[in-house]
């Protein structure tokens, strides 16, 4: 493995302000692999931060892949990287339909991006904002 002082960065897409190639996080890793974290966006507001040009209509997020947030330092070593749907969890986390939508559009890249990264151990972000914000308008569970 080569050591580089500065990451490779591209900016091909036209929306993303920042594109991580995953083989360059792939080529950085050791070779039993790296870690990730695979996330989604909890609302829109907490993914627009990485578009230059976030999209007016909701279901052009449909056609936006996952890609990559950031690589994973340790000791200036890269050693994984941040995975991230573009997919609101209030777009498909509302019923049966949506969470299927989300498993086929969004879940299945993502672990698709991630073995094209390297990434050997995953961890999955979690829908808490969502759970916090129903338990304060339902009852708890018990």
């Amino acid at each position: 493995m080569t050591s580089r002082a500065t990451p490779r960065i591209t900016t091909a897409s036209p929306i993303l302000k920042t594109v991580w190639d995953p083989e360059d996080i792939r080529s950085r890793l050791p070779a039993s692999g790296g870690v990730g974290f695979l996330f989604h966006a909890t609302d829109p507001t907490t993914i627009a931060f990485a578009f230059d040009r976030f999209p007016d209509d909701p279901e052009e997020l449909w056609k936006i892949p996952p890609f990559v947030g950031s690589p994973i330092f340790w000791d200036n070593r890269v050693i994984g990287a941040h995975v991230i749907s573009p997919l609101p969890a209030t777009l498909w986390a509302t019923g049966h339909a949506g969470i299927k939508r989300f498993r086929e559009s969004g879940y299945k890249p993502m672990l698709e991006l991630a073995e094209r990264c390297g990434l050997t151990h995953l961890g999955l972000a979690a829908l808490l904002p969502l759970v916090i914000i129903y338990l304060t308008h339902h009852e708890p569970w018990v």
